[in-house]
């Protein structure tokens, strides 16, 4: 029987970067040792884990803290079978599949806005097709948002929040050119250069339709507020590489710099460009932008390690030296989009794996505190009497794990009468909740039997309620892992 005291014992940062990413580490350690982050995090800026799925990729987030992006279904099968893919949308808890394009494999989704439209496209590298999903009284239907005349393709890259899509169509042939687009329910798919906007691909779009293209930025509702951006600095390069704009067009983009590596700059709309990390990355690694909202705040992905840059003229800060110590270990290796209320899609190691979730802000509780101040996990392989030592499919193998939770005030008095709720997690596609209650001694225990030969299972706290008592999520320890011995 393995028995891990995590308040104790905190895996180190490096290791799980090991496990998210090999051959990326001495770059993610770098950015956190070398300065390419800021380290001077405020006081106020410590973020809590809402989880959202495991085995699962984000791709939108909207006010109201709906996702929608990519994840694997349970086919309940465990390691014995390759899991399917569907596009979803999380809508308040609920787990909603996208509808897909008749003729097209795979689904991406590009942009969320707050009546819960998603934008994205359908297809594969050589035929797209830009599609809305549009919420229905049952979940939501799919809308083929077509092509151009003469084009063979289109992909939609976001959606504001009165619906307009704005993307690209690109016309039949070899070196065929891309025209830029807008889409709305009533008129259509509409070429914007024939509307007196720029023959540029529209790379973002803010809520209120602020569009940012590879040389320009504008507003969809006045043809005469294009603006032709300043040249970037000296050594750097403007290119279709990822961007994001906000409603005063304020950009956050990457640039290519010497060598074929990219950099991460703030742009302000007075022309003047920022440069947020030192740090690069070459174009093949792991980079990406989630947004920038109305605060110039941006969040977004450098060689593998989540940031976020403070607007409105904040460097970037590794997301990692952010999260709640309540998460001993875990490391952050992408972020999303942020939402207004300081919301960071992400992804979270809790356990060995990945989990899709909301960084939520957290700030330190002030009077009737309680924690989970101790937070024992231990995890063991009951063998197949008839098959001693193996883990086979259709054996009778399992694993039994058992988690120990104690809950007390921040003065460490325990509390009877805790409402926990929790969650069994593991290297594959487990996900169950489980709810139990603290007794005269703070403690709380839960018990899982699931499938042997499923890695490491972990264990999520999600909330505590008491009546008069705060949750403090900034403290104690809510998440921890143990491999079945």
């Amino acid at each position: 029987m393995c028995t891990i005291h995590v308040m104790v014992h905190c895996g180190a940062l490096s290791r799980a970067l090991e496990l998210i990413r090999p051959g990326r580490v001495a770059l993610a350690a770098a950015l956190l040792a070398s300065g390419g982050f800021s380290t001077n995090a405020r006081a106020d800026e410590t973020y809590a884990v809402d989880f959202v799925s495991t085995a699962a990729a984000g791709g939108a987030l909207n006010d109201d803290g709906d996702v929608a992006g990519s994840a694997f279904a349970d086919d309940d099968c465990g390691p014995w079978c390759v899991a399917h893919k569907e596009t979803v949308a999380w809508l308040e808890g609920e787990r909603i599949v996208l509808p897909g394009l008749a003729g097209y494999t795979n689904l991406y989704v590009t942009g969320m806005n707050s009546h819960r439209w998603i934008s994205g496209f359908a297809g594969s590298s050589s035929a797209k097709r830009a599609v809305v999903w549009k919420p229905t009284l049952s979940g939501y239907t799919l809308i083929d948002l077509g092509i151009l005349p003469g084009s063979r393709t289109s992909i939609a890259s976001g959606i504001d929040e009165v619906g307009r899509v704005v993307g690209w169509s690109t016309t039949v042939g070899p070196g065929g050119a891309s025209n830029p687009f807008v889409w709305t329910e009533s008129d259509g798919m509409l070429d914007l250069v024939s509307l007196g906007f720029p023959d540029d691909i529209p790379l973002a779009i803010s809520p209120a339709g602020m569009v940012a293209t590879e040389d320009y930025w504008y507003s969809l509702d006045n043809v005469g507020s294009v603006v032709l951006m300043r040249p970037p600095p000296q050594g750097f390069a403007v290119g279709i590489l990822p961007t994001v704009v906000n409603d005063s067009g304020e950009q956050a983009r990457f640039l290519l710099g010497e060598g074929e590596e990219v950099f991460l700059f703030r742009y302000h709309p007075n022309g003047t460009w920022q440069q947020l990390a030192s740090t690069g990355t070459d174009r093949l690694g792991r980079f990406g932008l989630g947004s920038i909202n109305s605060a110039g705040d941006v969040s977004g992905t450098i060689g593998g390690m989540a940031l976020v840059a403070y607007g409105p003229d904040g460097t970037a800060k590794a997301l990692p030296q952010l999260l709640s110590p309540a998460y001993p270990g875990s490391a952050v290796p992408a972020a999303g989009p942020m939402n207004e209320n300081g919301q960071i899609l992400a992804q979270v190691m809790i356990g060995h794996r990945g989990r899709l979730v909301k960084l939520t802000p957290a700030q330190p509780c002030g009077l009737r505190c309680m924690e989970v101040s101790t937070f024992v996990i231990q995890s063991e392989v009951v063998s197949d009497p008839a098959d001693p030592g193996a883990c086979t499919e259709g054996g009778l193998a399992y694993n039994a794990t058992q988690v120990d939770l104690r809950v007390t005030s921040s003065r460490g008095f325990p509390l009877r009468g805790v409402s926990i709720t929790g969650r069994f997690l593991d290297d594959y596609l487990t996900d169950e909740v489980v709810t139990a209650e603290t007794n005269a001694r703070g403690q709380a225990r839960f018990n899982y039997i699931g499938r042997c030969g499923v890695g490491e299972v972990a264990f999520l706290v999600d909330d505590a309620a008491k009546s008069q008592w705060v949750f403090d999520r900034t403290a104690g320890t809510l998440a921890g892992g143990a491999t079945p011995k």
